[in-house]
């Protein structure tokens, strides 16, 4: 008989860094690709900060309660993002940041919702919201089904888990990159920062880049790439049966055994079936017969849980 309780999660932890001040909605609107004028409060947002060249430092989700700002993030990230928007920050003398470090709490199934009212005592945020509780964050993921995460301190995992208790199926932690990958949806990495624009990771198809709000930081080549041509690479998931899990930066070839893209993204989908998330050229794509470099295992194309913007420019590649 199948369980049908929803899974939980213990992911791996993340990095919180709040940016408050009475200059704080300038301050990021000037810096991220997301739009934060218009950000409601308790909305939750993917957003992308990016260098000059349009590549992206840290990408994340965003929410604000009133002039101040949470983004939630790979913590491998948190540090080098904090320091990019330290280079900013005088400039706007009232806006703070700080970091924290949280855990990552993914429940993902039908009955989710109902496992939210009973813990925190109120109704589970609308897709694409979030709700505080305590001290900790209640999301509901966009673009995913039945997917809430919880951002908490450790201090509230005991809490957390006793009023959970059999209710739910904890499952193992590897679960997490499978989600995201599911959803087409890839953080950066250590390995890949400064890499990627917004662009090929397809952040504009998932509501993390605003074509409208004006200027930031990168935002001429993110702009250009949207409105003037045909990106030769972006993001697409792919399927593997083999027993190893491919490294992120692990290479892809074309039929021809020519290099592609590389992976950006990898998790265990069953006893020999992996899936993944690469960024690879999309004339290989078409021509089908995408295979990993060096062992020659196949790559089956899946399909993506969003559709891609038609509008988009070649640039320079990311090399190997």
């Amino acid at each position: 008989m199948t369980d049908r309780r929803p899974e939980l999660i213990r992911c791996t932890d993340v990095g919180l860094l709040v940016v408050e001040g009475e200059q704080s909605r300038t301050f990021l609107q000037g810096q991220l690709t997301c739009d934060v004028q218009r950000l409601a409060e308790k909305a939750l947002l993917p957003g992308a900060c990016c260098t000059p060249q349009g590549r992206i430092v840290a990408n994340f989700w965003i929410s604000r309660n009133a002039a101040r700002f949470s983004l939630v993030m790979p913590v491998s990230q948190l540090q080098p993002l904090q320091r990019h928007l330290e280079k900013y920050a005088p400039f706007f003398p009232s806006v703070t940041l700080s970091e924290r470090y949280i855990e990552r709490w993914s429940l993902v199934g039908d009955g989710g919702a109902e496992i939210i009212n009973r813990l925190t005592g109120k109704s589970a945020p609308d897709q694409g919201q979030l709700t505080p509780w305590q001290t900790a964050l209640l999301a509901a993921i966009p673009y995913t089904t039945a997917h809430f995460e919880l951002w908490l301190p450790a201090a509230l995992r005991k809490k957390v888990l006793r009023v959970l208790g059999d209710d739910v199926l904890t499952v193992p932690a590897e679960r997490e990159h499978l989600i995201d990958i599911r959803a087409g949806v890839a953080w950066v990495t250590t390995a890949t920062q400064k890499m990627y624009t917004p662009s090929h990771l397809n952040w504009s198809a998932v509501g993390g880049v605003s074509f409208t709000k004006g200027c930031y930081t990168g935002q001429e080549i993110v702009a250009r790439m949207h409105y003037l041509g045909k990106l030769k690479s972006r993001l697409y998931r792919f399927a593997l049966h083999d027993h190893l899990v491919p490294a992120v930066g692990a290479e892809i070839c074309n039929k021809k055994g020519q290099f592609s893209g590389a992976v950006v993204a990898a998790s265990r989908a069953g006893a020999d079936e992996i899936e993944l998330l690469a960024v690879v050229k999309n004339s290989d794509v078409a021509a089908g017969e995408m295979a990993m470099m060096g062992s020659g295992e196949p790559l089956s194309v899946r399909s993506l849980p969003y559709d891609i913007p038609s509008k988009s420019a070649a640039v320079e590649e990311p090399t190997r």
